[in-house]
């Protein structure tokens, strides 16, 4: 991946990650968690967690395609200079925390 600055992170950028670490503290201090045996709640923060990983990587993500430089032309390998930009172009890519679009 190019090396470029993006700025630093605000909160509005991670909405999804915040929201998906107030619902994990919601499940840990709800009834049901009061009630679970020490293994379930270890199941139950790996869930989480790795949920809240998984958005907090697809935020980052987000924020560099937003802030990613756009050049008039680029010079391909072959010489040649590209001139168009396909815009909404995603794909999947699968992280260690999970499926995420890029």
């Amino acid at each position: 991946m190019p090396c470029y600055t993006i700025s630093l992170p605000s909160l509005d950028c991670y909405e999804g990650a915040i929201a998906q670490f107030v619902q994990l503290l919601e499940t840990l201090s709800g009834e049901q968690a009061q009630h679970a045996t020490h293994g379930e709640i270890e199941a139950l923060v790996q869930q989480g967690g790795m949920k809240l990983l998984c958005e907090m990587v697809q935020s980052h993500l987000e924020q560099r395609a937003r802030e990613e430089p756009r050049y008039a032309s680029v010079i391909g390998a072959d010489g040649y200079p590209r001139t168009h930009h396909r815009a909404g172009c995603t794909r999947l890519l699968e992280t260690r925390f999970g499926e995420v679009t890029v």
